[in-house]
């Protein structure tokens, strides 16, 4: 969740530093190895950021042209990033950061179908019809 922030660029770089220390704690990397090695290395092993290294590596091209602005004393930031390119940016975060769990996606035991060799193989196949169990 975000704090309260006072602009878009905020919200963004509020995402990208919770994502860059994950990252940094998880691979136990210091401050000298750049944003874009941490993500390419968290690809090698992790199939989410592998499936969003193209746009995790767009979100840190975005963030050094807010952050690396040559007219900080006129204007800060230098942009403002889109309100919908800040809400996927900080949802990828936390589908990153906290994954779902197997059990807040799995069927609950008393809803799984069971049943025994003694069973009539007919009756088990009509329930399966019925209720489109494979």
């Amino acid at each position: 969740m975000t704090p309260v922030a006072r602009s878009l660029a905020d919200r963004f770089l509020w995402a990208y530093n919770n994502l860059d220390e994950y990252m940094r704690k998880k691979l136990g990397e210091k401050a000298g190895v750049g944003h874009t090695a941490l993500i390419m290395r968290m690809a090698e092993t992790e199939q989410e950021f592998s499936l969003k290294q193209s746009d995790l590596q767009t979100f840190a091209r975005l963030r050094n042209a807010l952050i690396h602005n040559p007219y900080n004393d006129k204007v800060d930031p230098i942009a403002e990033p889109h309100e919908i390119v800040v809400q996927e940016y900080e949802a990828m975060v936390q589908r990153l950061l906290h994954p779902p769990c197997c059990l807040a996606i799995a069927v609950p035991r008393p809803a799984i179908y069971t049943t025994d060799w003694e069973q009539n193989v007919v009756e088990v196949v009509e329930v399966m019809n019925k209720k489109v169990y494979t």
